[in-house]
C-alpha cells in the first residue's frame, strides 16, 4: 500500500468511528441518557490514539512538510487549515472527555454536552477528511519520486510499530469494525 492509501484507508477507518458516534448521538438525543458509556470510552481512545496520535501525528511530522516542499500558493492556505483543523479536533476530543466526566457525576447537562461536542467533532473530522483526500489525491499527481514515497511508507511503519506497536495498531484499525455491529445497520 502507498501511503497515501495508507492515509485514505485510515480515513474510511475514522469514518466508522465518526459514525458510530453520530448514531451513539441521535440515541442519547432520543432517550437522553448513555447506555453503554464503555462504548464512549473505547471511541475516545481511539480518536485520541488511532485518529491523533498516530494518523494526525504522521501528518504533521511527515506529509505537511513533504507538501510544503512542492506546494502551490494555494496547497499552503489548505495546509494551514489542516492543522487548525486539528487542533479544533483536539478541542471538541477534550470536551467529550468533559462530557463523559460530567456524565459518570451524573449531572444532568453531561449528555447534552456530549452530543454538542461529539457532533462539533464529527463535523469538523468529516470536512477535514474530504479536504485532505484531495490534497493527497494532488500530492500523487505531483508525482512525488519513488524515495519520497519509500521514505514516507518506513516513515510510517515506524510510527506504527514504536508509538503502538504492529498488534495494537491492528486492534484500533478493527475497533470500529467490531463496535459498528451494534450502531450500523
Amino acid at each position: 500500500m502507498t501511503p497515501v492509501e495508507t492515509l485514505q484507508s485510515e480515513h474510511r477507518t475514522i469514518g466508522v468511528a465518526l459514525d458510530i458516534l453520530e448514531a451513539i448521538c441521535r440515541r442519547i438525543d432520543r432517550i437522553r441518557i448513555i447506555e453503554q458509556p464503555e462504548h464512549i470510552d473505547a471511541l475516545i481512545d481511539f480518536f485520541l490514539n488511532f485518529a491523533d496520535r498516530s494518523h494526525h501525528g504522521k501528518e504533521e511530522a511527515l506529509i505537511y512538510p513533504l507538501l510544503e516542499e512542492i506546494r502551490t500558493r494555494n496547497q499552503g492556505k489548505h495546509i494551514w487549515r489542516m492543522l487548525r483543523e486539528h487542533e479544533l479536533g483536539r478541542e471538541y476530543l477534550r470536551g467529550i472527555q468533559r462530557a463523559m466526566a460530567l456524565c459518570g457525576e451524573h449531572h444532568a447537562e453531561g449528555p447534552e454536552m456530549l452530543v454538542y461536542m461529539s457532533l462539533g467533532y464529527i463535523e469538523v473530522m468529516r470536512r477535514h477528511i474530504r479536504d485532505e483526500n484531495a490534497l493527497f489525491l494532488d500530492m500523487e499527481d505531483k508525482r512525488l519520486s519513488e524515495a519520497d514515497m519509500k521514505r514516507l511508507a518506513n516513515s510510517f511503519d515506524a510510527i506504527e510499530k514504536d508509538w503502538f506497536g504492529q498488534e495494537q495498531y491492528a486492534a484500533y484499525c478493527a475497533m470500529p469494525t467490531r463496535l459498528g455491529r451494534h450502531y450500523i445497520h
